[in-house]
């Protein structure tokens, strides 16, 4: 696989070099504020890809919160940047 380019300043990664992208932040609270169902089926939603897929890390971005690098535990493959919201 091919290695990702990290950002240096706010160290999020991408497949492009030098990608455009905005290093701004975004918590992951706040997308589910006064939002308590959403924040019950993402909950439950990441326990079962976790659980039947993989180790994955999430990104929260002012836009959407991003699945990324999901590693397939039963197959040899990655999946990189599968956005969820």
């Amino acid at each position: 696989m091919k290695k990702l380019w990290k950002c240096p300043r706010c160290k999020r990664e991408f497949a492009k070099e030098n990608q455009t992208h905005s290093c701004r932040v975004y918590p992951l609270e706040e997308h589910f504020k006064n939002k308590d169902y959403a924040k019950s089926v993402f909950e439950y939603l990441k326990g079962k890809i976790e659980k039947e897929v993989g180790k994955l890390k999430i990104e929260s971005l002012p836009c959407c919160i991003r699945l990324n690098n999901i590693i397939l535990q039963n197959k040899k493959r990655t999946v990189n940047n599968s956005a969820l919201f």
